[in-house]
């Protein structure tokens, strides 16, 4: 609301840790508590004290990114990719490379209302899952056509 009333841009990184079912099977809930907290741990390190980081449910993560434009957010989420990835992940004397998906929507260009920016995200997020996951994805709205990095 404060971006539209201001004419500010705003940004909205909404993601969710990949395969975590597999690592909650295979190793428990308590593996897959940590490997969240290692996700939480590789977004607070990405972003600026100015975003906000909120849980949306399960392992779904959001990032809230006022005065940011849409480039930028894909410079932050393709670097929370880098960092979750770049530390290996060990529990139960496993070792593994955790990774995410990440959809990116940006106000004004993907929606002009809080529940059209979660959707254009959520939309994103689903597109990168859908792609092979471990991937930052945004959706072109003007042109109805998909944009992936990763």
């Amino acid at each position: 609301m404060k971006a539209g009333r201001r004419a500010r841009p705003f940004a909205l990184i909404f993601s969710d840790l990949d395969r975590l079912k597999d690592i909650n099977d295979r190793c428990g809930h308590a593996t897959g508590d940590a490997a969240i907290r290692r996700f939480c741990d590789a977004i607070r390190a990405s972003i600026r004290t100015t975003d906000i980081v909120g849980r949306y449910g399960g392992d779904e993560l959001l990032v809230l990114m006022p005065e940011t434009v849409l480039d930028d957010a894909l410079v932050v989420a393709e670097r929370i990719l880098r960092r979750l990835a770049g530390v290996p992940f060990t529990a139960e004397g496993q070792t593994m490379t955790l990774t995410a998906s990440l959809g990116v929507a940006a106000y004004p260009e993907h929606a002009r209302d809080k529940e059209g920016l979660l959707r254009a995200a959520d939309y994103a997020l689903y597109q990168a899952k859908t792609l092979g996951r471990s991937r930052v994805h945004t959706f072109q709205a003007s042109a109805g056509t998909k944009n992936t990095r990763g």
